[in-house]
């Protein structure tokens, strides 16, 4: 015997810029449910689920490196800046999840790792066209101590930033 009971009005709210996730994921959440209750053959639709816009027309969503994009823009302008990934996801309007996925599959790197790419080029440029010494420089390019950069230098050059300065100096200028 099916239950008369009137569905329960649920409205997504849909805007220009909004993520076509914010739009999709609940769109698919109450499908589900609806799918499960109906399949019991109760004969009851608990939800009734539109999507609300201003007007009838296509409406631009944000997709997947624009926001990317302003966040490697951010942190090439601004190595030394905060780039954890809640604070990239943030300037993308996206939830850090999201965000390093998306970030991920477009670029092939995680935030951190680019983050860390672009300060290591900072620092790179930095020891070869000046003299200030190497904690001033790992502080100047975000990585906080000497030996954060050293560490990121072995890693990536296999050798530390005394040595790199060493044996690029100048070579910058020539």
């Amino acid at each position: 015997m099916g239950n008369t009971r009137t569905p329960r009005q649920i409205a997504i709210l849909a805007y220009p810029g909004v993520q076509s996730l914010d739009v999709t994921g609940p769109l698919e959440v109450f499908a589900g449910a609806q799918q499960l209750i109906e399949g019991r053959a109760s004969g009851e639709r608990p939800y009734e689920v539109r999507i609300v816009a201003r007007r009838r027309a296509p409406l631009l969503t944000l997709g997947s490196h624009e926001p990317q994009r302003e966040a490697q823009r951010a942190v090439l302008e601004n190595a030394a800046a905060v780039h954890t990934v809640e604070a990239m996801a943030a300037r993308a309007h996206m939830s850090p999840r999201h965000f390093a996925c998306a970030f991920r599959a477009e670029t092939g790197l995680t935030p951190a790792r680019y983050v860390e790419r672009v300060r290591l080029e900072a620092a790179r440029r930095r020891l070869e066209e000046g003299s200030e010494p190497i904690a001033a420089v790992a502080g100047a390019c975000g990585f906080g101590t000497a030996e954060t950069m050293r560490r990121a230098f072995l890693r990536a050059l296999e050798v530390g930033p005394a040595e790199y300065r060493r044996r690029f100096q100048g070579r910058a200028a020539a």
